[in-house]
């Protein structure tokens, strides 16, 4: 039951990360950086500032029309707040790419500002920039909480919990039975669960995946867009503690004595 609780309470303490907090820890201190900078250009229409950040093979265009498009999706006010939807960094053979979305919240309005970036000579370059026009909020639609949410969800995050204190219950008394056989294989089987049951948490949409392994038996992410929460069977934590439960069983039974013999 402890363990249990200590589950529930990490899995609301980790409810209450947003996405934002957690990209804003990973994302370059420079991308933000050259990112803000780069809208804030945009809106006082300094495009030859924006032109000087572009990458080589969109420097050879001519995107005046374009800015003067995307500066028009601004109201003619500063930002409220202006808040890392997401982020995302890929190594490929021209080098690491950074995406990193922000939204911009004005009065009654809000903007959505994409970029992609790539360090030429230790500086940040833009290799892609869109803004457009949002109703909502993406944050507060995407946000992951209990609200306005179904029987469903309920059900997967109970799952969660139980699944994982499984896994950490079965990985325990693992490392701690002695004298058991292939234990690191034994270690290998409990942390990963099998399968997965996968939720769109804004949504409600969900699919089963059944070629796939997950540690603890349960993930959630979201990169510019919904959480994707999903489950796991247990199924090594499952086995183990039941190989457990009738080793024990059959210690507990008294030894059988066969009656003698009748000459």
């Amino acid at each position: 039951m402890r363990l249990l609780l200590a589950g529930c309470g990490a899995l609301l303490a980790f409810n209450g990360c947003s996405v934002s907090s957690v990209a804003e820890k990973f994302a370059p201190q420079d991308i933000q950086e050259a990112s803000k900078k780069a809208v804030s250009d945009l809106q006082a229409r300094r495009f030859g500032a924006i032109e000087e950040r572009l990458s080589d093979r969109l420097r050879g265009q001519d995107l005046r029309e374009t800015f003067s498009r995307m500066a028009a999706v601004f109201p003619d006010e500063a930002p409220r707040t202006v808040t890392v939807l997401g982020y995302f960094a890929s190594a490929g053979t021209e080098g690491t790419h950074f995406d990193i979305t922000y939204e911009y919240q004005f009065s009654g309005s809000w903007v959505e500002a994409q970029f992609s970036w790539q360090r030429v000579d230790g500086q940040p370059r833009i290799l892609k920039f869109d803004v457009k026009a949002l109703d909502h909020s993406v944050e507060d639609e995407n946000a992951l909480t209990f609200r306005a949410k179904g029987p469903l969800h309920y059900l997967v995050v109970l799952l969660r919990v139980c699944a994982a204190v499984l896994s950490l219950v079965a990985l325990v008394k693992c490392v701690r039975t002695k004298g058991l056989r292939q234990k690191w294989l034994w270690i290998i089987f409990i942390i990963f669960g099998i399968g997965s049951f996968v939720l769109n948490w804004t949504s409600g949409e969900w699919h089963i995946n059944l070629l796939s392994f997950q540690l603890f038996s349960f993930s959630a992410a979201a990169f510019s867009g919904p959480w994707i929460v999903s489950v796991s069977v247990p199924v090594g934590a499952v086995v183990f503690l039941d190989k457990l439960r009738r080793q024990k069983a059959a210690q507990r039974e008294p030894p059988t004595i066969d009656p003698p013999a009748l000459g």
